[in-house]
């Protein structure tokens, strides 16, 4: 549990982002190999048993996780912290403006 509260296994990443707007990564090595499921087991084993959590995960992550059922209309609180990639942010915001000066 403490490499994975790292947020690396097998020197591999698992989680990307700011702090406290962590995501999973898309490491296609983790996600083909099944590294996720069995992380998610370990997660939920310490859990249960009052070990440590995976701290700074983003919330719309822990929603999804502790959700009962996620249909497509769920809708989850994404905040654009929760955007790991700076470029994209930055497309974001510009996008934002726009339509912001245009209801102006």
């Amino acid at each position: 549990m403490a490499e994975l509260a790292s947020g690396r296994i097998c020197n591999l990443p698992l989680f990307e982002g700011e702090a406290d707007h962590r995501l999973p990564t898309c490491d296609g090595v983790l996600l083909r190999s099944g590294k996720f499921k069995d992380i998610g087991k370990f997660i939920c084993h310490s859990a249960l048993h009052t070990g440590i959590g995976i701290m700074g995960m983003s919330w719309a992550v822990v929603e999804y996780l502790c959700a009962k059922e996620v249909c497509s209309d769920t809708i989850l609180p994404i905040e654009i912290s929760d955007i790991p990639d700076m470029e994209i942010r930055q497309k974001i915001d510009i996008v934002r403006m726009l339509i912001f000066c245009v209801n102006i």
